[in-house]
């Protein structure tokens, strides 16, 4: 169950305008990110785990994509549209790698929530950057001109494995369906997302940043 209230949106905002301007490191993210407000609620349960090839066949059975040049991997790019598909499954995962979807192997269903009162932004070409640390991960989005960026930022219950800092650029794979919105899950943090005991819970915050141009 999705559960959120308008006043705990845009808790982080700041810091991660902070961060994009290059005015501070994304250790200073993370710590300072502790102390925001009390996020909203994530949970995913086993019966909700769903199958990429069960959920866009059509996709994964396409012809090999093009891979682009060095330089162009990780440009603003078009997500996977199918909006007349519908799933019901919070995470996807699937049996084999597919270059279709560069080779992404877990993609979480973003919030009922962000789906529909930032939906539209993931319908143009933007870019994916992650990046984590301790309990936090957060997806930053970029739209094509740098101006308008939307985060993503989740907070899990128990640490991650990997002790330092890390993240980056990704190659965008974003995936709107009629109902739900995917983003991939770098393979190092797939664990992070795997219904353990029955379930896994964790806590979400989002909203836009809006750089202004001089």
């Amino acid at each position: 169950m999705y559960r959120y209230e308008e006043s705990e949106l845009g808790d982080i905002e700041p810091l991660l305008g902070d961060y994009l301007a290059g005015e501070i490191s994304l250790a200073q993210v993370l710590s300072k990110a502790r102390s925001s407000g009390r996020p909203s609620t994530q949970r995913v349960s086993r019966d909700q785990v769903g199958t990429v090839e069960e959920a866009i066949p059509d996709v994964v059975q396409s012809p090999d994509a093009i891979q682009p040049r060095a330089d162009q991997e990780f440009s603003a790019a078009p997500p996977i549209m199918r909006t007349d598909t519908s799933c019901t499954s919070k995470i996807l995962t699937t049996k084999v790698k597919h270059p279709q979807i560069n080779n992404f192997s877990m993609f979480l269903g973003l919030s009922e929530r962000i789906t529909k009162t930032q939906g539209d932004f993931f319908h143009y070409a933007h870019t994916t950057k992650i990046i984590w640390a301790g309990h936090r991960i957060v997806y930053i989005f970029s739209d094509e001109t740098g101006n308008i960026a939307l985060y993503y930022d989740i907070e899990l219950r128990e640490p991650l494995e990997e002790k330092s800092a890390s993240g980056g650029m990704f190659p965008t794979t974003t995936v709107v369906l009629k109902d739900r919105i995917y983003v991939p899950v770098p393979e190092q943090l797939e664990p992070a997302f795997r219904p353990v005991d029955g379930a896994t819970e964790f806590f979400v915050r989002f909203d836009l940043i809006v750089t202004s141009t001089p």
